[in-house]
């Protein structure tokens, strides 16, 4: 039988750990920010013509990138970028408010590694069990589930909370364990103070079943492991153990479970890429904690809810995508920080083929044999609406003017075309702005559309958004759906410029 603790780890094994262990290091310090598609759901294409993506965007401290801008991500199918007249919509939200379930299992452990032996030595196992139950008390009580594992060398692996969605109740269970016990010493041992070894690899394996057998998980599964890895381990076995870890990483993929491991220790860390390589093996995360920052391990585990709570969600409606076979999709971006990210999504899907839509189809039909048999009824029609048109702004806005002086909460002043000039005070809670007649801002140019654009006033913020107008609506040379204002902007709304001015 394996034993460790005092007992020198053999020095090709430990020379090897510490290779492997500065590699996976040097490699998360060099990366920057990084995009990786988690999973893609097409459920919804074939009656709306939405592909739902799961995607983190990270940065080198695996942290959550924060105020991704929708308009620098690319989609592209089989390395082709989209069509831009083929996207209807692109809608960016995070996973905390699209309401999905998570299903969080944690196996950790107190065995003599993670225990102090005397007194006032250090205790991996108080910091591990105070961050868990700040992690589960983050948690959303009777929407997330959560499961809890502990291992050590005398009881093995014990389940001591299954899947529940009774957060208290699960949290409770953590504080209730024992941090006090102290590790066997050489007199109590009788075996020059070595300890039996966890057999971790067969207790991970074990979780990932249970959690691959479990009914009624969610989705999205994650298995965090809190751990130094130590396992039987001889360099006969070494083979064979990376067989059984390559078997399990295998199970957790298939079972699309994602492991976000911290890996800690007080000895020798030669095990440590064992537990890099599950985490990365299913795309999840891997932290390594300092030896001089035993305390960190707390706050990193505590820190983790909400960085899953901050996933991106996005709903990309383009209906008409090729359905005869199977397309891989990617994504290419732009992150805030100003790095280029990709990622693609490494299983081929195949998307329903998005039904015809023959009441739009008579409609149009309809619509031109009407436009061809009263082509000149319209055109006099249109003459009459032009003229309207032009005949009327500035008698309508020189009156405008006049009627209202009082205080306001800042204006828009128009600067091209025949109304330049003319001041819009913002005097609602919400103005609209449009061609028709009814709207609080009235532009009479045939570049706007009758319900083109409006601007939410709430505690002294000023968000513009566009209806889905014809000619679309620009804040300082961009785009936008919504937009906070700020002073001086530059809006162009159809053809028509403005300004707004909050004095």
């Amino acid at each position: 039988m394996l034993h460790v603790g005092p007992a020198p780890v053999p020095c090709t094994r430990r020379l090897l750990g510490l290779a492997l262990g500065f590699c996976i290091a040097s490699t998360a310090f060099a990366q920057g920010d990084r995009l990786r598609i988690d999973h893609i759901d097409i459920k919804r294409y074939e009656k709306e013509g939405t592909v739902r993506f799961y995607i983190d965007i990270l940065d080198r401290d695996n942290k959550v990138v924060p105020e991704q801008d929708p308009d620098k991500l690319l989609f592209l199918l089989n390395d082709d970028p989209l069509d831009p007249e083929a996207i209807k919509s692109v809608d960016l939200r995070q996973y905390d408010d699209v309401g999905e379930p998570i299903a969080i299992g944690v196996l950790f452990t107190n065995y003599a590694g993670f225990i102090p032996k005397s007194v006032g030595e250090t205790s991996l196992f108080r910091f591990a069990k105070r961050g868990i139950v700040e992690l589960i008390r983050e948690l959303r009580p009777n929407k997330d589930k959560v499961g809890l594992w502990l291992y050590n060398e005398q009881d093995a692996l014990k389940l001591i909370q299954p899947f529940t969605l009774n957060m208290g109740t699960a949290a409770e269970v953590v504080e209730e364990l024992d941090d006090t016990k102290l590790a066997q010493t050489d007199d109590e041992t009788g075996d020059d103070g070595r300890v039996q070894t966890p057999d971790f690899y067969r207790y991970f394996d074990q979780v990932i079943s249970k959690m691959a057998e479990e009914e009624d998980l969610p989705r999205r599964r994650i298995l965090i492991l809190v751990s130094d890895g130590v396992g039987e381990y001889t360099t006969k076995r070494q083979k064979l153990l990376d067989r059984k870890l390559s078997s399990t990483i295998e199970a957790a993929k298939d079972a699309n479970i994602k492991i976000y491991a911290f890996g800690a220790t007080l000895q020798e860390d030669a095990f440590m890429p064992s537990i890099s390589r599950a985490a990365e093996g299913t795309k999840g995360i891997y932290q390594r904690i300092a030896n001089d920052e035993p305390e960190s391990l707390e706050s990193a585990i505590r820190e983790l809810a909400p960085q899953l709570k901050k996933q991106y969600v996005v709903d990309l409606i383009a209906p008409g995508l090729p359905s005869d076979e199977k397309v891989r999709f990617r994504v290419d971006g732009e992150t805030p920080n100003g790095e280029s990210v990709s990622g693609v999504y490494a299983k081929p899907l195949q998307l329903p083929e998005t039904p015809t839509n023959w009441k739009r189809i008579l409609q149009m039909v309809g619509y031109t044999v009407g436009g061809l048999l009263g082509l000149f009824l319209l055109v006099w029609l249109v003459k009459q609406v032009v003229t309207w048109r032009n005949a009327r702004p500035q008698e309508v806005y020189v009156q405008e003017q006049h009627v209202y002086d009082g205080p306001d909460r800042g204006k828009l002043i128009v600067r091209s075309g025949h109304m330049a000039g003319t001041e819009f005070p913002l005097l609602e809670d919400v103005s609209t702005i449009g061609s028709l007649d009814g709207n609080h801002i009235v532009l009479y140019d045939e570049s706007v559309s009758k319900r083109h654009a409006g601007i939410r006033i709430e505690d002294m913020r000023y968000e513009l958004a566009d209806f889905g107008s014809t000619n679309h609506t620009w804040v300082n040379g961009r785009k936008i759906n919504k937009q906070f204002l700020r002073d001086g902007d530059e809006i162009r709304v159809g053809s028509v410029e403005l300004e707004f001015r909050l004095k």
